[in-house]
């Protein structure tokens, strides 16, 4: 287990809550990974797109949401805590670009 946790951790790129973090074109950022259930999502979206939160079989696990960027960027706190301990894929889809993390929820 703790070798899955730690593949995971490099896949998601794991950062503690109190450092600052910077998107970069075309980058999804979700932190702290791993999670107890609140996470901070941060993407490089213009307009509007929606996030998805899927298991590992791709079966969405809460409902999509729509939300608005703010200028250029998308900031979005998202709650995880309903869901079992486990590792999710957190999707962003706007304007035919799809961007896609994996966060590990405890």
């Amino acid at each position: 287990m703790a070798k899955l946790r730690t593949a995971i951790a490099s896949v998601c790129g794991t950062l503690d809550v109190e450092e600052q973090f910077t998107t970069h074109s075309g980058e999804l950022t979700i932190i702290p990974t791993p999670t107890n259930g609140i996470l901070t999502l941060s993407a490089p979206i213009a307009g509007t797109a929606e996030i998805r939160i899927m298991n590992l079989l791709g079966a969405n696990v809460l409902p999509s949401e729509l939300v608005k960027s703010d200028g250029g960027i998308l900031h979005k706190l998202l709650d995880i805590s309903a869901l079992p301990a486990g590792t999710y894929i957190i999707q962003v889809r706007s304007g035919g670009e799809v961007l896609t993390r994996l966060c590990v929820k405890e």
